[in-house]
Formats: C-alpha cells, structure tokens, sequence
C-alpha cells in the first residue's frame, strides 16, 4: 500500500477553482430546506493513479471545459490528470528550476484556456496548456509576499491572494486580493482589498520563532461564478460583494453572538500544532509555545466564506466547542446581499480544502485513518 507523506504546512488553506459560468443568483430549491448532507460522488485516492505513478499529497482541484480533472501534488511536484469519471490520463511537471519545473504546487486553476499553477516554492506562476505542455512562468516580483490562493471566474477573471510576511518582530502580517482581467493574464493587477491581520507573532524566550495565533480574525472571500467577489475581514459580520473594475457593490451582514473560547478549543487547537523533535514530527508542543500563546476571548464572526455554482454565498460562522463536528450552521445570502437562511450542513467535511466545481458539487480532500489522502467529490442534498 502506498504511504502518504506529510509534505508540511505552509499554507493554511489552500484551494483551487474552476471556471464557472453560471448566472448568479439563478433559481435554487435546496436552500428552502432546513438540512442538507455533503454527499460523496466519487472518489479520486492512489487506485486511481497507476504505477509507477503515486498520489501523495493532493493539494488543489480544478477542470477544464471539457471536465477533465487535474489534481496538484505538492509533495511529488507534478499535476495529475483525469477524465471526468476519475480515470487518469496523464502526470506532467517534475521538482526543479527550470522552464516546466514545478517546486511545491499549490492552488492550481484553469484561466483563459490555461492551467494556472501557484508554483509556491520557485516564486512564479506558472502556465500550461490543457495537454500538459508547459506555456510561459510569471515571477512573484515582491521578495516577502507569498501567494496563497488562485481562483477564477466569468469574464477572464483571476483573482490572487497574497500574504506580506513581517519583517519586524510582532508586526502584522498583510493579506491583499489582486484582480486581473482578460485574456493577456498578469499583464495588469488590481488590488481591491487589503487588510492587517495577526496570524503569527514573533517570541524570542528559549528559541526565537514564529507561533500560530489561535483564532485570528482573517480575511476570507470567494469569487462568484458571474465574476464578482465575496470578500470579509472576520473580525466583523460585514461581508462585502465586489465587481472587480467598479469596487464594492453590496454588503452581507448580520448580527451574530460571539462565541466564547473554551478549554475544549484551547486543547484542540494545541493538539493540532505539530513540531520537529529529535529529527521527528511530533506533537509535543514545548513549554514555551505554550506560555507564550494567548488565546482571544471569543472566535471571531466566522471562519470561511465559499459561492455555490448559482451564485449563492454560503458563510460560516464558527461553531462551540461542544457543537457536533458533522453538522454545521451556514447562513446563506444571495450575491446582492440578500439574507435567505440559516440551514445545517450534515457530514464531514474538511472545510479549507473546498472548492467549487464546475457544476452544482464541490470538491475537498480527505484523509483516512492510515494518512492516506484522497480528493472527493461532493454535492449537497
């Protein structure tokens, strides 16, 4: 059986999306109920990958126009491609510097007729056509920004998220979206949202390093299928729709009780954080991680923000420490801000791997219990 190997956090959430062309706001019955279940259609794991080929660490999803599903490997640098019903065609890229190379693929989607690769570790772009074929690399420029997510929609949109690393101790890290447009791709960018944020803080007590902060407000967005796009800073309930030429053309917004941090989140979250001990991974969290993580009184007004394919917009508020993991409350907004309920969200789901698909189903990754990982296939019903 083939092992999964943990290829490392860099990037909290990643995911990648597909080209949509539905009309926003279209007709949707599924919403007028008060539960829906993530339903698994298919399954892509390692039996769907042939020797001597190996699923290791599938990252990102996304589709052509024809439904082709490509599937990035971040731990064995390359993209792996399959028709619609999951059988595989073909793998392309390999680790390297050079033109075609990949070094750590991240979000991966498909944008003016070409697959789009946040090639992480080399610091570029890079492009290829539908067949594999490598087309052209675009060079991240700013030497302390990292690109943590691609994703598109209508009318030739690409929109980029980067993160500005500190470069002071304790000074905030940047989150910004960039929008380009049409079919000369990275030729021109505009920024139309940027905020502060605290997801890491410098310590220097025993051995100076970056710790996680626990339950940072963020920034979390979507692009909508019609080419507009959801952003919010979650340190508010204030989610605004964006045209990407006219700027901010609506808001969603709703009054929401802070839930409080419990223990229980304090121990999960400590039980999530891995380190290197003795040449190992490990989750033995050192003293001084501890002593030195403080924890916010309350979470903050959400925690992910996802478009559905007719342009509804699903946010997620977080949930309490006792509330049971398979089963969410989501609240639901048409694209002009429209509120249209609250439902629950029924099964597993790994929430900062899912992405929208190029039909009313989504796509996330999972793991089972023996480490190995798989792409699904899920639709709501």
């Amino acid at each position: 059986m083939k092992r999964i190997l943990v290829w490392g956090c860099i990037i909290g959430v990643v995911v990648g999306f597909g080209i949509q062309w539905a009309v926003e706001g279209e007709s949707s019955s599924k919403y007028t109920r008060d539960t829906l279940n993530w339903v698994e259609e298919m399954v892509i794991d390692e039996t769907n990958v042939p020797e001597p080929h190996l699923l290791v660490n599938p990252f990102s999803v996304t589709e052509d126009a024809d439904g082709n599903i490509y599937i990035a490997d971040v731990a064995v640098h390359n993209i792996k491609k399959f028709k619609p019903n999951g059988t595989f065609i073909s793998a392309f890229g390999k680790q390297g510097t050079g033109p075609g190379d990949l070094n750590g693929p991240a979000s991966i989607v498909f944008a003016g007729g070409k697959l789009v690769i946040n090639d992480m570790m080399n610091r570029r772009f890079s492009l290829f056509e539908p067949d594999g074929n490598f087309f052209r690399s675009v060079k991240v420029e700013s030497t302390n920004e990292l690109c943590k997510k691609l994703k598109t929609g209508a009318n030739g949109l690409l929109a980029v998220e980067f993160e500005k690393f500190e470069s002071k101790p304790n000074e905030p890290q940047r989150i910004s979206i960039h929008t380009t447009l049409g079919p000369k791709l990275f030729e021109t960018f505009n920024v139309i949202f940027q905020q502060n944020v605290q997801l890491r803080k410098l310590i220097s007590t025993s051995m100076p390093m970056n710790i996680v902060v626990p339950f940072p407000a963020t920034v979390c967005w979507d692009t909508l299928p019609g080419g507009k796009l959801a952003i919010g800073y979650s340190e508010t309930y204030d989610i605004g729709v964006y045209d990407p030429v006219k700027g901010k053309i609506a808001t969603l917004s709703r009054k929401y009780e802070p839930i409080k941090v419990e223990d229980a989140d304090k121990k999960e979250f400590f039980g999530k954080l891995r380190f290197f001990e003795d040449g190992k991974m490990t989750n033995n969290v050192p003293q001084h991680v501890r002593e030195n993580t403080d924890f916010p009184r309350f979470k903050p007004a959400f925690e992910a923000i996802f478009a559905d394919s007719g342009g509804y917009i699903l946010v997620f508020p977080f949930q309490k420490a006792n509330d049971k993991k398979d089963r969410r409350q989501v609240d639901v907004f048409r694209a002009d801000g429209t509120f249209i309920r609250t439902i629950t969200l029924v099964g597993k789901m790994n929430l900062y791997a899912l992405s929208r698909g190029n039909g009313d189903y989504f796509w996330s990754s999972k793991t089972n219990d023996d480490g190995e990982a798989s792409i699904v296939k899920y639709r709501l019903k």
